[in-house]
């Protein structure tokens, strides 16, 4: 399931945010038995760039 949102965020991004694909594509999961583990390897700007969009998004916002 996590994977699906990934995938959906990554579908989702616009052409003209290539750190938000660097974003999604940074990420990883792995899911072993009754365990998920998710790993990001992504640059400081690229976190700060998804952490502003995610904040444009919240309702209320």
């Amino acid at each position: 399931m996590i994977k699906a949102l990934i995938g959906f965020g990554r579908l989702g991004t616009r052409s003209d945010q290539p750190e938000m694909l660097q974003f999604f594509d940074g990420v990883k999961v792995e899911n072993t038995g009754r365990s998920v583990k998710l790993n990001a390897d992504v640059s400081m700007s690229v976190l700060d760039g998804f952490l502003k969009m995610i904040e444009k998004r919240k309702p209320g916002a």
